[in-house]
């Protein structure tokens, strides 16, 4: 299923006009939000958030813009839509919502393990929409760089199956963080017209979905060529402007006189709360989880991803 080095080739034929993608993949809490606010500083890249979600957070359900607007209000994405649909975007959202949910759905785990491709049909819409959006998203902002953190290996998927050209972060956290971070109640501002809080997910799903989502994205990903990128959230947060300036010189770029002190006003779509923050960017390291996390809870880990964790260097 691997097609890396042919997605590389598509990359090069591909119109100079399509804008270049970062694409991050991994789980849930690992960092991926802070991970695009950090290369949006860059006045050549922009960062739209996890863009699986635009259909329904965002046109339909018209939760808010990281500008805090809520999204059918805020002029970017109004341009984007206009420019990417015309007036035909109310009535292609809905089958644009079905399409992404049957890409994106997690039943299609088991076989994207097993090899299984997805569908023709639908990797092809999915894909053909995707290329459009970026590259609406690419001409409103004025910028050749997007970063999407939606993170799932099964759009993922998707993209590598229909040759989107792709560099692809591969961001991992220690699992036991996550485990921890996912039973942490933490609001959700975007749902702005009532309060409401993440959702919580126990222990077991959480360590399965970390070894599964991790698993998926080295199998299809495969780093053959320039294309993948590792990177551990411990190692961004702890020498943020040395893992910076790696990135930056991976996807072709260099430091800028004209990068935004601190956290620039973006559009992302969704993604962890500390987007909405103003001000200065602050790159923490964030280990309440040494303390927080039971006994039993780091066993559980131990069990169903020991290996993994110690493969990516969490052996402590």
């Amino acid at each position: 299923m691997n097609q890396t080095s042919a997605q590389s080739d598509s990359a090069r034929t591909e119109s100079t006009n399509f804008p270049q993608c970062v694409y991050i993949a991994g789980t849930g809490r690992s960092g991926s939000t802070l991970l695009g606010m950090l290369l949006s500083q860059h006045p050549r890249v922009f960062f739209a958030g996890e863009l699986t979600h635009i259909w329904k957070r965002g046109f339909q359900q018209n939760q808010l813009c990281s500008c805090g607007q809520p999204f059918l209000c805020c002029e970017f994405w109004r341009a984007v839509a206009e420019d990417c649909f015309g007036n035909d975007c109310d009535a292609r959202v809905s089958e644009l919502a079905r399409v992404s949910e049957r890409v994106s759905s997690f039943r299609n785990l088991p076989g994207l393990m097993m090899g299984v491709t997805h569908r023709k049909d639908h990797s092809t819409q999915q894909c053909r929409v995707y290329r459009d959006l970026l590259s609406s998203i690419a001409r409103v902002s004025g910028c050749s760089i997007i970063i999407d953190s939606s993170k799932y290996p099964t759009d993922l998927a998707a993209f590598i199956q229909g040759n989107v050209p792709l560099n692809i972060i591969h961001l991992i956290r220690d699992c036991r963080a996550v485990v921890y971070s996912w039973r942490t109640q933490k609001p959700r501002p975007e749902i702005h017209w009532k309060d409401e809080d993440m959702p919580h997910y126990g222990p077991v799903q959480t360590a399965i979905a970390w070894r599964t989502f991790n698993s998926l994205i080295e199998k299809i990903s495969m780093p053959v060529d320039d294309s993948y990128h590792l990177l551990r959230y411990e190692d961004l947060v702890m020498d943020n402007p040395k893992h910076y300036e790696q990135l930056l010189n991976w996807i072709g770029l260099k430091r800028s006189e004209t990068e935004v002190a601190g956290s620039p006003l973006d559009h992302s779509v969704s993604g962890n709360p500390c987007r909405f923050k103003s001000g200065p960017l602050r790159v923490a390291i964030d280990d309440r989880w040494r303390d927080g996390l039971s006994r039993s809870e780091r066993m559980l880990v131990k069990l169903l991803c020991g290996s993994m964790q110690k493969r990516y260097g969490y052996g402590d």
